[in-house]
């Protein structure tokens, strides 16, 4: 250190926090400052010494430790409080001042005075080993223009080590606050631009580091992010805006952060844990074997592996994972060009032919020994165990198929499954412009031989030109897709797409493929080159009738129209302004120069009707003049001046119908790149909150491809197809959902829909409806509206055939679900499919729900699907078509009888609610009674009221439930034998004999009667508590633990004696014997409460809840050990005998109480 600046120019507040030698680097940086006057205030907020390192620097440096940990805001408020700089600057001990960083503030201060000022920064990617810091990457994700206050409303782009303001501001403004653990650099930022002027130095010059990878959990920003939606929403909160663009934006990015919270967990974790679930098991393997035989598919699956890189290790591999197969295929062909010393057993060799292996493939299916059907691979895929199965379903499923593709992965060097591409069906527009069905294929022996074979000359790609030739004569039917992960890659359809041979090759398959349709196209590389673009020859430059709807917004409709007119490369349009009554002065007066021009090229057109998307667009057509239509929204903005020809590129082509473009926010931001059908409950925005330039899942936002439905905030549309179609739907659909309607109107009539992905405008998002009370609708659909798309459409929205069925319903789509994938019911419904919710993870929902299920499953009695604790949404119901639906504690969801309602109206299930407790009449000391409302009672009965049955564990339960309903099933609890059958536990393992207890933490009241007990009898036995103890006892007690591992545990506690009081009440008298039968499958003799459910048949002693009668049981049976012991077989030999699960008495009480037949 040397002396004191007398008086700095900056004070630097430098906080830090167990980081010694990446201080090195950030003081190294204040060292090297071309501008000197400056002091630097350290912070050491109570992590390890730093007081050698700062020694070594010859810098003007005030040290403070804190006392306590007190995090950054208090740390920074600490410099400042003792700051003697004219100015204030901000760093953190990881981050870099580049030389000239002060310098070029000092110099804008000495310009400007007193304002906040601030410079750019680089964002530098490194990880870090030690104190060895190795950059990775950089990025400017914080780069800007000018300054704009908006913005800042929205994110915070303004780093912290980038930004200057003069320390007397504080005074007016505060410190930071120490309440936010993170976001206190933006709030301190929002709070001095209110006041300063601000400047932005367009000049890098600091760098703000960032860890990747396992050390990426060292800065604040990832310890918080958990917590970025409530601090968001902090800071929304405290700075308001009426700005209508800036609240529709955070509006957007909230929806974006919230959707991105669901899918933060570990992807690679993820998706092995999705890849073991989608691998069929044991009872569905059976079935569809059966399924395959009795369709005649037996046998019927050969392989084809094409060892074109010759390659000895990756051969071996391929064949590996063929003799690993739950169905071995009937034959194996190698084709290769070198020579095999030894063929494996059932495998054939096939010398490559001078023309190549696919003439050889040729040559196979032209035998007449070959196959039904060929999978054919190259050498270094790894085919998964269920492949040749998986093949023989499709094929017995769809004879008539050509071809089909299938889903696959990356398999890593270190054997981890990653990069799931999980594909749509069958594609025209997107095969067109992407292979992106992969380079394996499983060929139609006979369909292949009656269409000519496969084409030699298109290689690796002849697949692809094969299924366009079937695409082209039988149209989509002729190409099937398997929507199952069936083969382990060593790289990427991407990467495999992007190689220069497979590029030629598909140009030169898509040149044939137009050349055979009669139809004139220019292919071209796509601006990223991802993809190709395809540029239709049109002969004609028809009129466009460009809709716009309009009210009360005459700012942003103006916008609108002045970037159409001055953007627009083709010009041959009309524009027609649909004004629902506008009342706003500016509207009117700019309505009104727009009729006094009385042009024909823009019209205003009054509509006196409600506010409806759809009838006003109605209107417009009969108006309009144009052989062509496009409905625009009034808050969109034309940036792209060939945005309306490459729409028209696909519109006049005469079998599509709607052409959607992408429209992106403002802020770069996607908000459409086509709908989604199933997605958030309805219909959803795929890709919605993506940067703009991002390639997107398999290239897709770039890259056109048919879609579902597209937007009409951008829609085009022939007239005559519009005419055809009948309009818009404006008395079903008047605001929501009308542009979905048309648009699978449109497909139904046999048409495609197009995403446009180079046609790009603009768009607000929603300005209309922001304005909500003004127009009197809603800004999101209602149930009603909802249930009207599902009344029509419900099975397509299920089903959406450009959106893979694993991904999740959630916006923006393309990743897989935290929670398990529905799985599609077994081919034809053999077996009666059922949903079975369970209420947790815990006893109650193995005992009642997961476990018979999955008992029931394995003995061929059901099928369907076992869900998570939660409502199943109806789009996820309609997918898996269940006869019945089991739901345990959904009495609770406070919208349960309005989805009961809307499940058994649209999926016709059967829908039954499962009770293990009188949940009418929970004890007062009972652990969850403080979860119960007071209207809990009347929930319950309008729930009960709803449902087809009610299935409960006891008589008792039915009795009082039976109040409610008439149809009540009663199924008793059982114990699944793998939980139990191999646990043993011991007697006499403690010094006296070990008496004990066990259950959850809600028996407090039960509990209660045995601290008398345990001190009258502590002295002659010991005591053992597992999960609960009595208040004010000293015995020997273990904490509850996961159900998985109850049974362990409870073994493990070495009873000679258990205890199960219970209180005399009507929640316990309507109780199960669950805790008997756990205690006495181990063998465990048992003292239990004189109360119904015990009175069971079961060999228990049975007392009165007296102490002296508890006292007095114990004292009799320890006096016998042997007896004891007799006891303790006999009662087990009586739960094995009768109540376990896998009997079949058991699984046909569940069956009975479960499906519709009693």
């Amino acid at each position: 250190m040397h002396a004191k600046v007398k008086a700095p120019f900056f004070s630097v507040i430098l906080t830090t926090y167990n980081r010694p030698e990446l201080l090195r680097h950030t003081l190294d940086s204040l060292k090297g400052q071309k501008f000197t006057g400056f002091e630097v205030i350290v912070v050491n907020d109570n992590g390890m010494p730093v007081e050698d390192v700062i020694s070594d620097y010859e810098l003007d440096v005030t040290y403070l430790k804190q006392g306590l940990n007190m995090g950054l805001s208090q740390a920074r408020n600490a410099g400042l409080k003792i700051a003697r700089g004219k100015y204030i600057t901000y760093i953190d001990d990881d981050d870099i001042y580049l030389p000239e960083h002060l310098e070029v503030l000092h110099h804008e201060f000495n310009k400007k005075g007193n304002a906040l000022i601030y410079t750019d920064v680089v964002y530098v990617q490194e990880t870090l080993d030690g104190a060895v810091r190795t950059e990775v990457s950089r990025s400017y994700p914080t780069r800007h223009d000018v300054f704009d206050r908006d913005s800042l409303l929205i994110r915070n782009n303004i780093p912290v080590n980038s930004f200057s303001h003069p320390r007397d501001i504080l005074e007016k403004v505060g410190y930071f606050d120490p309440m936010l653990p993170a976001f206190e650099d933006w709030d301190m930022l929002l709070r001095l631009s209110a006041v300063l002027p601000v400047f932005h130095v367009k000049k890098t010059t600091a760098e703000v580091r960032q860890r990747v990878a396992a050390s990426a959990g060292d800065n604040m920003l990832s310890r918080e992010e958990k917590n970025f939606i409530p601090l968001y929403q902090e800071i929304y909160a405290r700075f308001p805006t009426d700005n209508l663009q800036t609240m529709i934006t955070r509006r957007d990015l909230m929806d974006g952060m919230q959707d991105h919270k669901q899918r933060r967990k570990n992807e690679t974790e993820l998706y092995a844990a999705w890849l073991k679930r989608q691998s069929p098991d044991a009872t569905r393997q059976t079935i569809l074997n059966a399924l395959v035989t009795a369709n005649g598919g037996e046998n019927q699956v050969g392989v084809v592996l094409l060892d074109d890189i010759e390659s000895e290790p990756k051969l071996r591999k391929t064949l590996d994972s063929i003799h690993q197969q739950m169905v071995l295929p009937c034959h194996v062909w190698i084709l290769t060009s070198r020579t095999m010393d030894s063929v494996p057993d059932g495998c054939s060799v096939i010398d490559s032919l001078p023309e190549g292996y696919i003439s050889g493939i040729n040559n196979l299916i032209s035998q007449a020994d070959c196959p039904a059907v060929l999978l054919v691979v190259r050498a270094g895929t790894s085919i998964l165990p269920s492949a040749v199965l998986d093949i023989s379903v499709a094929y017995v499923c769809a004879p008539d198929t050509g071809v089909w593709y299938m889903d696959s992965d990356v398999m890593t060097d270190l054997g981890t499954p990653e990069s799931p591409m999980l594909l749509p069906e069958i594609n025209l527009d997107f095969l067109r412009s992407y292979p992106y069905v992969g380079q394996d294929f499983v060929l139609n022996a006979a369909v292949a031989r009656s269409n000519g074979g496969l084409n030699p000359e298109m290689g690796e790609l002849s697949h692809v030109d094969f299924m366009l030739r079937l695409l082209e004569t039988q149209g989509l039917l002729g190409v099937g897709h398997i929507s199952q992960v069936l083969l382990h890659h060593d790289e990427t359809i991407p990467v495999w797409a992007r190689s220069p041979q497979v590029r030629t090759l598909h140009r030169k398959v898509i040149e044939n493929h137009c050349q055979r349709i009669g139809r004139q196209a220019e292919i071209v590389e796509n601006e990223n080159g991802l993809a190709f673009d395809i540029n239709y020859v049109h002969d004609v430059t028809p009129l466009v009738s460009i809709v716009i709807q309009n009210r009360d917004l005459g700012t942003i409709l103006k916008v609108c129209i002045d970037s159409l007119i001055e953007k627009t490369a083709y010009k041959n349009y009309e524009i027609l302004i649909v004004d629902q009554s506008s009342t706003d002065p500016e509207t009117v007066r700019f309505l009104s120069e727009i009729k006094a021009l009385q042009i024909e090229q823009i019209k205003v057109l009054d509509w006196q009707g409600d506010f409806s998307f759809s009838g006003m667009a109605n209107h417009a057509r009969s108006q309009a003049r144009g052989d062509v239509l496009l409905f625009l929204d009034n808050d969109t903005v034309v940036t792209q001046p060939d945005w309306l020809d490459q729409m028209l590129n696909h519109a006049l082509r005469g079998e599509v119908a709607c052409v959607g473009a992408r429209l992106d926010y403002p802020n770069g931001r996607i908000q459409h790149a086509g709908l989604t059908l199933g997605m958030a409950d309805s219909v959803g925005f795929a890709f919605k909150g993506m940067s703009s330039t991002a390639p997107g899942y398999m290239a897709r936002i770039q890259t056109t491809s048919n879609i579902s439905a597209v937007s009409a905030s951008c829609m085009m549309v022939r007239t005559v197809v519009f005419d055809e179609i009948n309009g818009f739907d404006a008395s079903e659909f008047p605001v929501h959902y009308g542009d979905v309607d048309f648009c699978l109107r449109a497909r139904q009539a046999g048409y495609l829909n197009v995403y446009a992905a180079r046609a790009v405008v603009e768009h607000l998002g929603g300005a209309s409806l922001v304005q909500q009370d003004k127009f009197g609708v809603s800004f999101h659909p209602t149930y009603e509206c909802v249930d009207r798309l599902y009344g029509r459409w419900l099975n397509i929205l299920a089903q959406d055939p450009c959106y893979h069925p694993a991904y999740s319903l959630d916006e923006p789509g393309f990743s897989l679900p935290s929670s398990p994938m529905i799985k599609a019911p077994l081919p034809g419904k053999p077996l009666p499919v059922l949903f079975a919710v369970p209420g947790d993870h815990y006893g109650c929902g193995n005992y009642r729900v997961m476990l018979p299920f999955q008992a029931m499953r394995r003995q061929f009695m059901i099928d369907g699907n076992l869900l998570e604790p939660r409502v199943p949404s109806i789009i996820e119901c309609a997918r898996a078509e269940p006869d019945v639906i089991v739901m345990q504690g959904a009495w609770s969801n406070p919208h349960i009888v309005k989805h009961i309602q809307r499940l058994k109206k649209f999926i016709g299930a059967k829908i039954a609610l499962e009770f293990d407790d009188y949940v009418q009449n929970v004890p007062t000391r009972h652990n969850n009674r403080k979860h119960y409302s007071t209207n809990h009672i009347s929930k319950v009965r309008r729930a009960i009221e709803q449902v087809d049955w009610v299935v409960v564990s006891t008589p008792a339960l039915a009795e009082e439930y039976s109040r409610f309903h008439t149809d009540v099933r009663v199924s008793l609890n059982r114990l699944e034998p793998s939980w139990w059958d191999t646990l043993e536990s011991r007697r006499r393992a403690g010094k006296k004999l070990r008496v004990g207890w066990a259950g959850g933490n809600s028996h407090a009241g039960d509990l209660a009667l045995l601290k008398q007990v345990v001190k009258d009898t502590e002295a002659e036995v010991e005591w053992v508590f597992f999960g609960l103890k009595p208040e004010g006892v000293s015995a020997e007690y273990h904490s509850g633990t996961a159900i998985e591992k109850y049974p362990k545990k409870l073994a493990s506690l070495n009873l000679d004696l258990a205890v199960v009081p219970l209180e005399i009440n009507q929640f316990n008298i309507c109780k199960s014997n669950l805790r008997l039968l756990e205690l006495g499958v181990l063998g465990i003799p048992v003292i239990c409460t004189d109360i119904e459910p015990y009175r069971c048949g079961l060999p228990v002693t049975l007392v009165r809840n007296r102490t002296q009668d508890w006292v007095a049981a114990i004292r009799e049976h320890i006096a016998e050990p042997q007896a004891l012991s007799a006891m303790g077989d006999s009662l087990r030999e009586a739960v094995l005998k009768d109540w376990m699960l896998d009997s079949e008495n058991s699984l046909t009480q569940w069956f009975s109480a479960w499906t519709a037949g009693k």
